[in-house]
């Protein structure tokens, strides 16, 4: 394997699992991915660094109707605690203001620290151009093209790529998550994403 290593950071629920997967199969290099906000994120990344960005809205939704249906499980993973209850209207307004939080040092880190800012939506539809782009970037060749998404899903047992849109109670989750001012998340979305490589 190459001395190359790569850092994806991104906000929870925007493909870095995915990403991660491609690009160590499609790519000879090391892949790590953190989520700037989170305790013990470097600001300062001394390895070239990939920012995934994905519209709040959809993002924040999906985080959180993640940790509620895996605590709701047997087996939530991860060190979370188990729930005998969804969680409370009060419990997702709390949820979504620590998101909020995280998710604008995620827009942070990407328009000041960041060397490539990818769009989730491209990378899920388009996968060979975001490893084209990052093999021209990094000078790292691609020896092959594994990037079927759904197969991707379908195959992988991670607790962290599972889908929630079709969780039942997601749709609710995102409907409280639409009526709380997320101007400032949005405004900074659209900033990045202005800025985006691909």
């Amino acid at each position: 394997m190459a001395n190359t290593n790569l850092l994806i950071a991104s906000f929870p629920r925007s493909g870095s699992h995915y990403l991660q997967h491609i690009l160590i199969d499609s790519l000879d290099t090391r892949v790590i991915r953190r989520h700037p906000g989170f305790t013990g994120f470097d600001d300062n990344p001394i390895i070239p660094s990939i920012t995934l960005i994905r519209n709040p809205l959809d993002t924040i939704s999906s985080v959180i109707s993640l940790v509620e249906k895996r605590s709701l499980s047997a087996d939530p993973g991860y060190g979370w605690s188990i729930m005998l209850e969804p969680f409370t209207d009060e419990e997702i307004s709390t949820k979504i203001v620590e998101a909020k939080n995280i998710y604008l040092a995620t827009m942070n880190f990407a328009e000041n620290k960041s060397d490539l800012i990818i769009k989730f939506e491209t990378l899920v539809s388009d996968p060979e151009s975001v490893i084209d782009l990052i093999s021209n970037r990094f000078e790292i060749p691609v020896v092959s093209y594994e990037v079927d998404y759904e197969a991707f899903l379908q195959n992988n047992d991670d607790v962290e790529t599972e889908t929630t849109v079709n969780y039942p109670r997601y749709d609710y989750i995102k409907s409280i998550v639409e009526n709380v001012d997320l101007s400032e998340c949005n405004n900074r979305y659209l900033e990045v994403f202005a800025q985006s490589d691909i």
